[in-house]
């Protein structure tokens, strides 16, 4: 009892004293190992054993931060992120500023993309659709927006909002030179209006929002959905919460941050996707299709919420990860679609990694 005492006081003591230095010990530990991969600039007065000690040498590190991450919310309501933002109504944003995931910059409209960068973009999206063309492939583009785009009103009021964002342009420049792509900002907003469409406490969009950017690829695809306030939604146990996991702070589960999903599509949320593979998984197979046909699914994390609905939609599904982090994308696409010989393509990425695409 008395050893367990002794490191409760040890931690609020080291909490105490770097809160009364300007510093929280949190910002400290993230800065110092890989968590936020991202150097200090305003601390670097700590001494060099300080340095260490927090490092390498304080038992119950974690605890630590943990500690200090409840007693800087609780004084100041801020979260000591280089990462993440808490804004209102408990929604926490990621506000990542790098030169390849700039979440913040293209909320805040502070970067634009070059006329060479832009023509990059264009030139990825045409490789795939015109492969997909040359083998009389339906290829569709789907450009999810950031979830600080969607939820806008519950954003830091601290940080401001712009106009037109290089994301806007790039996506206009891409319809301007015939590419098949959505980019279904407006539908979100409308659809947040009465329902949840991006988990609160995470980056993603979540089945119900997945679900409004999939019934538009489906309509240019001939197949009405219903639209999402017709639909019977049920929820199914918590919601994603990988945000509250950066900055070790637990957030109450609330009405808002279960996980939904629309009843019509319950048993192709249940299948076993392996949505690792680099190259493409399945097929999962639909006994009733709407369209007795095959479709390759391709893209980034935000292809996990869709491709359920999709997977309810063709008799055979494949799921691929688009790999943009480690390889060129388009050349590995293309040898995909060969492989698998779809009669359909969708490709999605979030709006934040289009800077990715831009420099290939």
């Amino acid at each position: 009892m008395l050893m367990k005492s002794i490191k409760v006081y040890s931690i609020l003591f080291f909490v105490a004293v770097f809160s009364m230095m300007g510093v929280t010990v949190s910002e400290v530990i993230r800065n110092r190992n890989s968590d936020e991969k991202k150097e200090m600039d305003n601390v670097t007065w700590i001494p060099d054993f300080i340095d260490k000690t927090i490092k390498d040498n304080i038992p119950q590190k974690k605890a630590l931060m943990t500690a200090d991450v409840y007693y800087t919310k609780f004084v100041i309501d801020k979260v000591s992120s280089q990462l993440v933002e808490v804004g209102t109504n408990n929604f926490i944003f990621l506000i990542t500023n790098n030169e390849s995931d700039c979440e913040l910059a293209d909320y805040q409209c502070s970067k634009k993309f070059t006329q060479q960068e832009i023509e990059n973009g264009i030139s990825f999206y045409s490789k795939m659709q015109n492969f997909c063309k040359d083998r009389n492939i339906e290829f569709f583009a789907l450009c999810a927006p950031n979830k600080s785009k969607v939820y806008s009103q519950y954003m830091p009021p601290s940080i401001c909002k712009g106009d037109v964002s290089r994301n806007d342009i790039l996506i206009e420049a891409c319809k301007n030179a015939g590419i098949n792509i959505i980019y279904p900002k407006a539908e979100l907003i409308e659809a947040s209006r009465n329902n949840i469409v991006y988990y609160p406490y995470d980056s993603h969009w979540n089945r119900l929002g997945a679900y409004v950017g999939a019934r538009l690829i489906l309509k240019n695809w001939g197949v009405d959905l219903p639209a999402l306030e017709s639909v019977q939604i049920e929820t199914d146990g918590e919601g994603d919460n990988d945000l509250c996991k950066w900055i070790s702070l637990r957030f109450p589960q609330t009405a808002d941050s279960k996980k939904f999903y629309p009843v019509d599509f319950k048993k192709f949320y249940d299948m076993d996707y392996d949505f690792d593979s680099v190259v493409p998984a399945g097929p999962y197979i639909n006994p009733e299709p709407v369209i007795a046909k095959k479709l390759l699914v391709v893209g980034d994390s935000y292809r996990m919420s869709l491709s359920p609905v999709m997977a309810g939609t063709f008799a055979e599904t494949y799921i691929m990860y688009n790999g943009i982090w480690d390889w060129k994308p388009c050349e590995k696409i293309c040898e995909a679609i060969e492989q698998v010989n779809p009669d359909y393509v969708l490709y999605v990425s979030v709006e934040r990694y289009n800077k990715l695409l831009t420099m290939k």
